[in-house]
């Protein structure tokens, strides 16, 4: 069910309907019976977009932006662990574990990038929000 609204100019009330999207519209006023008009409400849902997935849009970039802002350490136990979640992600995808952790973290699992590389990488990851950001 949709909840329509509707407004009417000759007694000044708004009002809402229950229906089924292919019912037909009641335009017609319950009060004075005259023609009213729809109302498009904050509610009202146009191909998938609401205010909650707005909402939930703007909460993902800001946790993005902090995490790419972030100038604390990441410890060994964080890398670890996202080793063994690649690794088993990349398994359950038939794909080569070996090949998918030296592509996120660079050469292979067990070398560590140097930290000019890490610094070329992090500016570019900046410049790319900085350039979301102006859009």
């Amino acid at each position: 069910m949709i909840i329509y609204s509707y407004a009417c100019d000759a007694c000044k009330i708004e009002y809402s309907v229950n229906q089924q999207i292919n019912d037909e519209h009641v335009f017609d006023c319950p009060k004075c019976k005259q023609r009213c008009r729809r109302l498009f409400t904050k509610h009202f849902i146009i191909h998938g977009w609401s205010a909650a997935n707005e909402l939930k849009e703007a909460e993902y970039e800001k946790k993005m932006w902090n995490a790419f802002t972030d100038e604390s350490e990441v410890t060994q136990t964080m890398v670890d662990t996202a080793k063994e979640q690649l690794t088993r992600r990349a398994e359950r995808r038939g794909e080569n574990p070996a090949e998918v952790v030296s592509e996120v973290f660079g050469g292979s699992a067990k070398q560590p990038r140097s930290k000019a590389d890490l610094a070329v990488k992090a500016k570019k990851q900046r410049e790319m929000i900085d350039r979301k950001e102006t859009l």
